[in-house]
């Protein structure tokens, strides 16, 4: 019988962390010192949940994860799991004592079914005391641990999100939408892997994941970034999660998830602090004209590679350099919207948007 969810909410109270900004390149720059505030952050363990808030302000009394309750073949559950290795011990780092480690998955017994499309949605609303004191939707981290046994590359996870209250959904693993998304983000950074496609053309999670980290889960950790004026902007976001199978039964385990995790901070400025040497990192200035650059951290003089797509997707044009940054102003580019990415010799260093008018 499948599991309903009662949401208990923990207020932690006030929680906050001094980081330093910088505010402009120079030799001899000035950088504000900011107060970055968790404006609201949620965390399911699916046996109990927390709730931080500034001002103790519990939002959507109604919940804050939802099912597709209108689909009566939905199989993700609360649960313990019980799928042979898949057992509860997956939940024991987190419960003291382990007495009842739940998780969330695709079922606790029983594989997964042919022809399936389960749903269940986490939503984050911007508290009324955050929207009275036009506090800014500036940063965002998504993550979450997982599990996943599909069969035949196709089944599998793939995650969407709206930053307009769900009146909009974008692949929350396809950077270009995201970026264009209504109400987007101006910053992506992010680590995870073993991202494939599910039905062969959606960006997700298939297959067999890789057991890289503690207790046999692997690690989902996503970053969201939004500069002036849009950090105004987002007030609701939903992060929506599909699991979808196709019409070959193989009796593979399917998804498990734990320790869900989302929270937005704004920064506060509380004071100017004179710095000799300082970078911004990221364009400046964007929109962009001719003596615009893309600052970033390079102290060993890495070999770092510029991708730059258009807002189809396609790469327009590549760059390398050992140096911490590139002249974007210089390259000739179209009136529009473009995406960049930088990689070094390991990964994707970061990832952004820029505007040329």
């Amino acid at each position: 019988m499948k599991t309903k969810i009662f949401l208990k909410f923990v207020i932690i109270g006030l929680f906050t962390l001094l980081s330093v900004n910088s505010n402009a390149q120079s030799t001899y720059s000035m950088k504000n010192i900011k107060l970055t505030t968790i404006v609201f952050s949620y965390t399911d363990y699916f046996e109990f949940s927390e709730y931080m808030d500034f001002y103790d302000y519990i939002f959507n009394p109604t919940g804050i994860i939802y099912y597709n309750d209108s689909n009566s073949t939905d199989i993700w559950q609360i649960c313990i799991p019980n799928k042979g290795e898949w057992d509860e011990s997956l939940g024991l780092p987190y419960i003291y004592p382990a007495t009842d480690s739940k998780v969330l998955m695709t079922d606790s017994v029983y594989s997964y079914p042919p022809n399936n499309h389960s749903s269940f949605e986490v939503h984050m609303q911007k508290p009324e005391w955050a929207i009275i004191n036009n506090c800014p939707w500036r940063n965002m981290r998504i993550y979450f641990t997982y599990k996943c046994e599909t069969d035949t590359l196709k089944d599998g996870l793939f995650i969407e999100i709206s930053f307009d209250g769900g009146n909009t959904f974008v692949n929350l693993l396809d950077s270009i939408e995201v970026y264009s998304a209504n109400n987007g983000p101006n910053n992506i950074s992010f680590d995870f892997s073993n991202v494939t496609y599910v039905q062969d053309t959606i960006l997700g999670f298939s297959g067999h994941s890789i057991d890289n980290s503690s207790y046999n889960l692997t690690a989902f950790d996503y970053y969201l970034d939004w500069d002036n004026p849009h950090e105004l902007d987002v007030e609701y976001a939903i992060i929506k999660f599909h699991f979808l199978s196709d019409d070959v039964d193989f009796q593979k385990k399917g998804i498990l998830i734990d320790h869900i995790s989302a929270s937005v901070t704004y920064n506060n400025v509380i004071g100017i602090e004179s710095t000799k040497g300082s970078i911004k990192k990221g364009v400046f200035p964007n929109p962009i004209n001719e003596m615009s650059k893309l600052f970033f951290d390079n102290n060993g003089s890495c070999s770092v590679k510029l991708t730059l797509f258009n807002n189809t997707g396609n790469v327009i044009y590549t760059e390398i350099t050992n140096d911490s940054f590139f002249e974007i102003g210089k390259i000739s580019l179209q009136k529009g919207l473009y995406i960049y990415q930088l990689t070094d010799e390991k990964k994707i260093k970061n990832t952004g948007k820029l505007i040329k008018y």
